[in-house]
């Protein structure tokens, strides 16, 4: 039988190494309440060991936290828990961001490089060199997505998306400044 609530302090290591000692034993009932929450809907295609793995790494990452308040696998529950609806809040911006069409008919925000069929041809064939996951990032932005949503929308860190956008923009910058057409304005 698990210990109480009120049974588990934690002064020092010697207790702290304990609870992790119990976290292991409480896995295989907690994978059984994660498949229970995960049964019919997987967001994000998660799968209830991912779930657990993660779980228990948050566990023994933030063992310090844990106040003994409620149980340890009332704790472990609620990280659980938390990483399910994490997951499906992520899972429905990528869901809604992916509804969005991403190609170069979209119309862009920035009409006013478009409206000009010079420029705009020029940039749309600049844009159709670039690499694939440039052309996403970049038509993204075109279309006014914040940098967090095209991330989202692109299964990517905020940080990898930053930098796939600059990159994007300067070989974007670069084809046209070799034809003597300079875009700065479309994203500012």
């Amino acid at each position: 039988m698990p210990e109480t609530a009120q049974q588990i302090t934690i002064p020092d290591a010697e207790q702290r190494k304990m609870l992790l000692h119990q976290i292991g034993s409480e896995r295989a009932r907690l994978l059984g309440f994660i498949q229970s929450k995960l049964s019919g809907s997987t967001p994000g295609g998660l799968m209830a060991e991912d779930v657990l793995q993660q779980t228990l790494l948050n566990a023994t990452e933030n063992i310090h936290a844990f106040r003994g308040e409620a149980s340890l696998y009332t704790w472990l529950c609620s990280i659980a828990l938390n990483l399910i609806k994490e997951a499906a809040r992520s899972e429905q911006t990528r869901s809604e961001l992916h509804q969005t069409k991403i190609d170069a008919s979209q119309p862009p925000h920035h009409e006013s490089a478009f409206s000009d069929p010079f420029l705009g041809e020029r940039l749309q064939n600049a844009i159709q060199k670039l690499k694939p996951d440039q052309q996403k990032v970049l038509k993204l932005k075109l279309q006014g997505h914040s940098g967090q949503e095209i991330a989202d929308a692109l299964g990517l860190k905020l940080e990898a998306a930053k930098t796939r956008l600059h990159r994007a923009k300067r070989d974007l910058a670069s084809m046209l400044a070799e034809e003597g057409v300079h875009v700065d304005e479309l994203f500012q």
